[in-house]
């Protein structure tokens, strides 16, 4: 069902990162001196959730996520061992960008204050009372921009997501019930066959939609690059043999009736059909 699509279906790698750092988040509790990065990390991941960007991590044990990307974010990172300074470093003389609200690195490892910061003139700097806008720039001159986006509900309480995989993108946004009535745009960015997520309606080949929020309106929504529906169905017996149309990995949904029509739904069941290959399934009576 849905939830298994959206297991299945990652959040898309969009080139940059935000790095945290457990011991620097340690030292600003012990100490006055040094900033507490975790409200400049919730600026950052909240400016993400609002604009569908992906949000992404590297620790100090997790430095290999640093492949691949364009940007890294290193907010009130004041402490830095050895290893991460070189890894920033070798990041940095790659081309990459890492951008900074304190001087990153003041302390080693073992709390040690250095002489000379390890990043010194290596990094760029923003706010730590960061704005979406800030961020939004930030990425885009690293060539970095979401092609989605959300208009019309205010972005405080809103949430836009993206997910994708194998030319599939799923889109899902969340806002508040006082936003009933308001006029939705979610701008594709390009054209694709667009159905609901959960009852399969078509939009057909658009890179817009345009909704109403109200307590039935659909929140999320897949977008494929060509249609799919209409595949065949054979029936021989109890055994029922679906094959699917075109080239996009697709699930469909089997329900069973009784002589009266109405629905038996202990008997429905999901099949997964790859690329147009057939899926079969026995039905248990």
């Amino acid at each position: 069902g849905v939830a298994q699509l959206l297991v299945r279906t990652p959040f898309r790698d969009d080139g940059f990162a935000f790095h945290f750092s457990h011991p620097s988040a340690r030292i600003s509790q012990m100490s006055p001196d040094y900033a507490d990065p975790t409200p400049v990390l919730a600026r950052l991941i909240r400016a993400c959730y609002r604009s569908g960007l992906a949000v992404d991590f590297t620790t100090p044990n997790r430095l290999e996520r640093l492949d691949g990307k364009k940007v890294v974010f290193l907010p009130s990172v004041t402490v830095l061992s050895a290893r991460e300074a070189e890894a920033f470093r070798a990041f940095a003389a790659h081309g990459g960008i890492l951008v900074a609200d304190t001087e990153p690195g003041l302390l080693d490892e073992w709390m040690r204050r250095r002489e000379t910061p390890p990043l010194k003139g290596l990094w760029r700097p923003f706010g730590r009372d960061v704005r979406d806008e800030e961020i939004a720039g930030i990425l885009k001159a690293s060539g970095i921009a979401n092609p989605e986006s959300i208009r019309g509900l205010p972005p405080e309480e809103t949430v836009f997501r993206v997910r994708e995989l194998s030319g599939m993108r799923v889109l899902g946004f969340k806002t508040e019930s006082r936003c009933l009535g308001t006029d939705v745009e979610i701008a594709l960015g390009k054209k694709g066959f667009v159905y609901e997520l959960v009852n399969g309606k078509s939009y057909g080949a658009v890179d817009t939609l345009t909704l109403t929020v109200g307590l039935g309106t659909p929140l999320a929504f897949v977008q494929l690059p060509e249609e799919t529906g209409g595949g065949e169905v054979k029936a021989e017996g109890a055994r029922i043999t679906v094959r699917g149309k075109g080239t996009v990995d697709s699930v469909v949904r089997v329900r069973v009736f009784d002589p009266s029509g109405r629905e038996t739904a202990h008997y429905a069941k999901n099949l997964v059909l790859k690329a147009g290959d057939a899926a079969t399934y026995e039905i248990p009576f």
